[in-house]
């Protein structure tokens, strides 16, 4: 039901050649890359001068409720990747919703919550970004469409959510997502 017929129909079609080429680009959007360059690029961002330390407050705030839902999303709701005949990668664990997608989504909705320099253009290139890793999740046959839609979908909302509640209470953001975080890597530590 989630797939609609699109994994089934995309993911067998993939020439071989093109399978490291979508390796490489969907790791761009890997939530465990996501978290490191964010935390990384925001304690440099803050070192040059180049944002406050308040604006990078909120992004790694929006970051972190992202991930942090994803993993919990995903194991709460258990539900299962497509079979591994259509995977022209291993993964394991649950599909839904796709944490690529959510990750990618969520970090540039958060990037863009925080800029001051809001273009259509920008805004095309990180909606592009953002298609570009669902597809290679489809196409790797490692999610169906309704995983990374929904991902895509839960990272937008959570990182608006993020940065907003950050502007707001940026005391109370802070501790309520260390706490989120808290919960979500120990009960991904046990999956």
């Amino acid at each position: 039901m989630r797939d609609l017929g699109v994994t089934q129909a995309l993911a067998p079609q993939v020439p071989e050649p093109v399978i490291p080429l979508l390796i490489v680009l969907t790791a761009l959007g890997g939530p465990k890359l996501v978290a490191i360059a964010s935390t990384g690029g925001s304690i440099l961002a803050v070192r040059t001068g180049w944002i406050d330390a308040s604006r990078a407050h909120g992004f790694l705030v929006a970051v972190a409720l992202t991930l942090s839902i994803s993993i919990l999303l995903k194991t709460g709701l258990a539900m299962p990747r497509p079979p591994a005949s259509l995977m022209a990668i291993p993964e394991d664990g649950h599909g839904f919703p796709s944490g690529h997608a959510t990750a990618s989504a969520g970090v540039v909705t958060a990037l863009l919550g925080i800029s001051n320099r809001q273009t259509y253009w920008l805004s095309v290139g990180a909606g592009g970004f953002v298609a570009l890793i669902a597809a290679t999740r489809v196409l790797l046959g490692v999610h169906y469409l309704i995983d990374v839609i929904a991902g895509i979908g839960v990272g937008v909302l959570v990182a608006r959510i993020g940065v907003h509640f950050h502007r707001s209470r940026p005391r109370l953001a802070l501790g309520t997502t260390t706490a989120l975080v808290a919960i979500a890597l120990l009960v991904w530590g046990r999956c």
